[in-house]
């Protein structure tokens, strides 16, 4: 069996499921990247299913979900022709099944990297309170939004401009709100957009685009990966995945950063 080559498209719902994004590769190459759908698991880890081509999903890279209880929506990014999926579905003997499957953002950059292997929208994050979609685009060093997300069944294209930084964003790949409000994103450092001054960041800022800081998880470049936070009562507790190291860091903060 050919490595599965799991991605940031990562995410689980309350139903007991886990859903999982998958781009493999024989050689650790662009040449040979391709799709291998997106993986439906049990709580044993067993396969439940797997959506592919039919449901739209051509190398999901990022995704990010409306837990709905008996259903969901997922949101799931594209590397492979730049687009944004939103899968609706329901959940019942043990897997999920999809009722509708629409694109609903185009446009976005893609295409083969040396260092990343490939790039295009990665990072997702969905505000269910204002119905919108925020996508960190690799290529375009740029975070969209794409507003009406969950209800559109046509093409939104890129959406709007959230942010917008050459100095601050080098292929945003993660993506996540924090616990203020913002949005948190992490630098994965393509081929195609590097800054060796600044290398491996994560990078905080505002729903209106402004900067707010960045931190770089590791000296090299390219190390930078998936984020996730979770806001408590006395602390937040922050993760992140540096993808160099193959770790994952856990900090307890005190309420205040994020």
């Amino acid at each position: 069996m050919p490595p599965i080559g799991f991605t940031n498209a990562l995410d689980v719902v309350h139903a007991g499921l886990l859903f999982a994004g998958s781009v493999m590769t024989t050689d650790g190459t662009s040449n040979t990247a391709k799709s291998g759908g997106l993986y439906v698991l049990n709580g044993q880890g067993k396969i439940a299913g797997n959506f592919g081509m039919q449901e739209l999903i051509n190398g999901p890279w990022g995704m990010a979900i409306n837990d709905l209880g008996a259903g969901a929506q997922l949101f799931v990014s594209n590397v492979f022709d730049g687009t944004i999926t939103r899968l609706d579905v329901t959940f019942g003997n043990g897997t999920a099944a999809v009722q509708n499957a629409v694109k609903i953002g185009s446009g976005y950059g893609f295409g083969p990297d040396s260092a990343a292997v490939v790039v295009g929208p990665a990072g997702l994050a969905y505000d269910q309170l204002s119905d919108t979609l925020f996508v960190a685009s690799e290529m375009d060093d740029t975070v969209f939004a794409l507003h009406g997300a969950g209800k559109t069944q046509t093409d939104l294209g890129t959406g709007a401009v959230v942010y917008q930084d050459a100095a601050h964003l080098h292929g945003p790949l993660g993506l996540i709100f924090a616990t203020n409000g913002d949005l948190l994103v992490a630098n994965a450092d393509p081929a195609v957009s590097q800054d060796p001054a600044v290398p491996s960041e994560i990078v905080e800022f505002t729903r209106r685009g402004q900067f707010v800081r960045q931190y770089s998880v590791d000296p090299n470049l390219g190390s930078a990966f998936a984020l996730g936070i979770e806001g408590q009562v006395n602390e937040n507790v922050f993760a992140y995945v540096d993808d160099f190291l193959s770790t994952c860091t856990i900090l307890n903060l005190s309420p205040g950063p994020f």
